[in-house]
């Protein structure tokens, strides 16, 4: 998968959790979720890699001044190419071509 949603556990007042002895401090709990997200951030872009060279189809979001275009493939991955009709909210076939590992990350696709 491409995501991890992670989370702080949240002790609160009146929940049986709340009661509970050996509650891990603030400290272990930033630390680990700290750990997940970059093992999150990794998968994330080991996962985008393995989608180089294939075909996806997207639909476009927005697309800027200089006429790149960004949308969601069928991955639900975020992908921008070059798009000559500048038109938003249609469907686009592209090949992926690399991995911008900007943040948030995206794929760099050809028409």
């Amino acid at each position: 998968f491409s995501h991890i949603l992670t989370f702080r556990y949240s002790r609160r007042k009146g929940t049986r959790a709340d009661h509970l002895e050996e509650q891990i401090e603030e400290r272990i709990k930033a630390e680990r979720s700290e750990i997940i997200r970059l093992i999150s951030e990794e998968n994330r872009l080991d996962y985008m890699s393995s989608m180089v060279g294939k075909t996806e189809r997207v639909l476009i979001e927005k697309v800027n001044s200089k006429g790149m275009a960004q949308g969601y493939g069928e991955h639900y991955l975020p992908i921008q190419f070059s798009a000559p009709l500048r038109t938003k909210n249609i469907f686009q076939d592209v090949v992926l071509e690399k991995v911008n590992p900007a943040d948030p990350p995206l794929i760099i696709a050809r028409i």
